[in-house]
């Protein structure tokens, strides 16, 4: 496993941030073949600190990613990827496993996922596209969902709306109160 991080922080003076910087080092905790990656930007007290973090893990590892906020990436896994996103965007692309994402503000964009996909919670804009598994869509969704060649049975379940669809094997797209699919 490799990190790399990227930190910003901010502070009055120099021996401050020093402080702040020590104070805020990302945690690694290994418990049998679980590793818990903590960003600890919580460590500096209430001073704002900001860490982008690069994480290279063996490509047939699960990851399982929680984040309050923040983007969080994914590509080029042969496991599963479950994702808990607070606030921020999700991008996943060539996961060959299936795909659980828990989002509470942003946008989902998923492609070549071999398994299936699950997406809950509050979504700004989902695409979802060259999915071989099932795709369950549940929560609400306040902008545009575009559906691109789903093999499997695509379920979507909102407040507002309850449909079932056997595959998606062109484009679907549903936006405000439109459905449209070629």
């Amino acid at each position: 496993i490799r990190v790399v991080v990227h930190k910003k922080l901010y502070a009055n003076n120099q021996n401050d941030a020093n402080r702040f910087n020590e104070g805020s080092k990302p945690q690694i905790t290994v418990n049998g073949t679980q590793v818990l990656l903590n960003a600890n930007t919580n460590g500096a007290g209430d001073h704002a600190v900001q860490a982008d973090m690069d994480i290279f893990v063996p490509r047939d590892a699960a990851v399982d990613v929680a984040s309050k906020r923040g983007d969080v990436s994914i590509s080029d896994r042969k496991a599963d990827a479950k994702l808990a996103v607070q606030r921020g965007d999700i991008t996943l692309s060539e996961v060959a496993g299936n795909a659980k994402m828990s989002l509470d503000k942003g946008s989902i964009r998923a492609s070549n996922i071999t398994g299936d996909v699950e997406v809950d919670g509050r979504v700004d804009n989902v695409t979802l596209e060259d999915v071989k598994g099932a795709v369950r869509l549940n929560g609400d969704f306040f902008n545009d969902i575009r559906l691109s060649k789903i093999t499997k049975a695509v379920e979507f379940k909102s407040a507002r709306s309850d449909i079932t669809l056997a595959s998606v094997p062109g484009d679907l797209e549903i936006a405000g109160d439109e459905v449209r699919g070629a």
